[in-house]
């Protein structure tokens, strides 16, 4: 559902989908922290972060930890700054050194 919060009113979880995000500089490290809360609350299963400065990605997939607002919260599977390759939530070998910002 285009434009929806995965929290939001209307919004489906099991449609609505948001693998990447590609982080920059916020204020209490928002993108970091406060977004991949709301992604997990919601049961968002997998959750990729891209820093830009280097470019690096990091992928996470929902665990069983249960965080101290009773969420499930996210474990690393991998990260990289030169090719990350991944099984799930499908087979993809990328070329993260390539990425410019």
């Amino acid at each position: 559902m285009p434009g929806c919060r995965p929290t939001g009113p209307g919004c489906d979880r099991r449609t609505w989908s948001s693998p990447w995000r590609s982080s920059r500089p916020a204020p209490g490290g928002v993108d970091r922290f406060a977004k991949p809360g709301e992604y997990a609350a919601a049961g968002i299963p997998f959750h990729w972060r891209i820093e830009q400065d280097p470019v690096h990605l990091y992928a996470y997939r929902l665990g069983d930890r249960i965080g101290p607002g009773g969420e499930r919260q996210y474990e690393l599977v991998t990260d990289g700054s030169e090719v990350v390759e991944l099984t799930e939530p499908f087979d993809l070998k990328l070329p993260i050194a390539e990425i410019r910002p």
